[in-house]
């Protein structure tokens, strides 16, 4: 008889923040991406179904069934995990059985010693620290371990692969190397580390900032169950999911993510100082590049990227997916006559949430929100996909973006600070209005991000920092105030003719529209978006041309 084991690691936020250096942080992913893929001396009797995320599922002869939960225990032990374990006897059940929790807990014959220099999590016992000085942990040293031999460099930028040849060729023909390291964090005097840390800050465009794009496929839960409701027995229905996850993670989002890599690096790669973007070691030169990789797993990605091209590595991504996904679909009906994704005519889609704050900022704050720029870009989209499966029936949700610009130290939620700050009241025209339309439907945003960001680009600075306060008076006041900017440049003339309301509601300029939701109507404007996107390319030009990090 089988048995269905479920593990998930339990507090991935906690642990991998648990470290406040970027280099830790990218170990502590790095530890949990290797806990999910690297299967070494496993017993007999176990067949994968699912791992991903800090998740597992794997299907077990019940006479393997207690050593393969004493191999999970003692896997999770030596990575310095907490784990929680399930078994059932139906695949269904397992997806959600995983309540018997194994904290971690170090020997207490550890327990004699100094705390952790870098954590401070653990007392260090005499002789068995690492690092220069011996007082480093060694769960905690794991994670500079598994950073010297990175999963996401081996996969994407090894000298071996076809992409590696292609970014290399426009580096000048040096080694390309995903970032680590920002200057200002503990470097210990080391020169290379410390030429690491100058050579990402040029990456970065001398500015310390960058974007956390948070992406994730949309409706995958209802995939699983679409397709284990179209089996009759567990035995298909394992097989079935085990299909499903293998192409999601492999087919479609590593090809993707792949695509929009490439997109993007040669971009930045024509753009960029790569002179100054290089660091040497004793045997080679490396060209840090402006993006990292944190978590890409399943579904899941998570990625610190350079500022002026995180928006087009979530467009390319977004469109490679699909594809990918179409692809993937079409091969496995012809190999084994089922459909792939039976709850969206046979294709995926993916969403991102993108928040833009500095280098300084808190990881384990920009993350988070982050995330729920992207759980908002999918709850408001899928309440417009609602309305739209009448006419198109089975279609999955569309895909979508949204984002903010963190510039202050202390930030509440993305829909609170919008409803503070973009939406108010007009009493004069007694409408409710929106100075911002985000989230945006990734395939539609074209308008947005080339069309009107191309017209306002060239609109004085002054003109753009008031704009928000002119838009939120009320309309008498918006229009003179608007008029009195028509005796500027071109570009804002054809602002303040985009803006216009001077008769409302017989006419109104094409930068305004009436939107209709259950709550009511509303006028919205996407300019503010725009001009959002204007400032922050315009913060990274200063970077540029004062040639400092500030």
């Amino acid at each position: 008889m089988k048995k269905y084991i479920c593990y998930d690691i339990r507090g991935i936020q906690q642990y991998i923040f648990s470290i406040p250096q970027l280099k830790y942080i990218i170990g502590g992913s790095l530890v949990i991406a290797a806990f999910d893929r690297e299967w070494k001396k496993i017993p007999d009797g176990v067949d994968t179904i699912f791992t991903g995320g800090g998740k597992g599922i794997f299907c077990v002869e019940e006479c393997t069934c207690s050593a393969f939960l004493k191999y999970l225990k003692e896997k999770a032990c030596s990575n310095g995990l907490d784990i929680r374990l399930g078994v059932t006897d139906t695949f269904m059940g397992a997806m959600a059985s995983s309540d018997e929790l194994h904290p971690y807990l170090p020997d207490t014959n550890d327990l004699d010693g100094y705390p952790c220099e870098v954590s401070g999590l653990w007392p260090v016992a005499k002789g068995k620290g690492e690092g220069p000085k011996k007082g480093i942990h060694p769960k905690v040293y794991l994670r500079i371990k598994k950073l010297k031999t990175d999963y996401f460099t081996e996969t994407f930028l090894a000298p071996d692969l076809e992409i590696y040849t292609e970014i290399s060729a426009m580096l000048n023909g040096h080694k390309p190397e995903f970032l680590t390291h920002v200057s200002g964090e503990d470097d210990e005097g080391i020169k290379d580390v410390v030429d690491r840390g100058q050579a990402a800050d040029h990456a970065l465009g001398l500015r310390r900032r960058w974007a956390v794009v948070a992406m994730d496929g949309n409706d995958m839960g209802t995939q699983f169950r679409c397709a284990v409701e179209q089996e009759d027995d567990n035995e298909n229905a394992r097989e079935r999911i085990a299909c499903m996850s293998r192409e999601l993670a492999k087919e479609c989002t590593l090809n993707a993510f792949e695509k929009a890599l490439k997109t993007v690096v040669l971009d930045w790669a024509a753009d960029a100082d790569l002179k100054k973007c290089t660091y040497h070691t004793e045997n080679e030169a490396r060209v840090v590049l402006p993006f990292r990789p944190l978590i890409l797993g399943g579904d899941d990605i998570l990625l610190l990227a350079h500022c002026s091209y995180a928006l087009k590595f979530v467009r390319v991504m977004s469109e490679a997916f699909t594809k990918e996904s179409e692809k993937a679909a079409e091969r496995i009906k012809d190999e084994k006559g089922f459909d792939l994704w039976p709850a969206s005519n046979g294709k995926l889609t993916i969403s991102a949430g993108i928040a833009y704050t500095g280098v300084t900022y808190p990881l384990h704050t920009s993350i988070p929100y982050a995330e729920s720029l992207l759980a908002n870009a999918k709850k408001v989209m899928r309440k417009r996909h609602v309305g739209d499966l009448q006419e198109e029936p089975g279609e999955p949700v569309p895909a979508a973006v949204d984002w903010e610009h963190i510039t202050e130290t202390l930030i509440d939620t993305p829909a609170a600070r919008r409803n503070r700050e973009l939406f108010f009241l007009d009493e004069d025209l007694d409408m409710k209005i929106g100075l911002t339309r985000k989230p945006y439907q990734i395939s539609n945003i074209h308008d947005l991000v080339d069309t009107r960001r191309k017209n306002y680009k060239k609109i004085p600075g002054h003109i753009r920092a008031s704009l928000k306060s002119i838009l939120m008076k009320p309309w008498a006041l918006r229009s003179c105030e608007l008029a009195g900017l028509e005796c500027g440049e071109k570009e804002t003339i054809k602002l303040v003719a985009d803006l216009q309301q001077y008769d409302y509601p017989k006419s109104m300029g094409p930068g305004w529209r009436l939107e209709k939701t259950a709550t009511g109507e509303h006028l919205s404007t996407d300019i503010l978006d725009a001009i959002s996107l204007i400032d922050e390319e315009h913060r990274m030009a200063q970077g540029k041309r004062e040639g400092g990090v500030r």
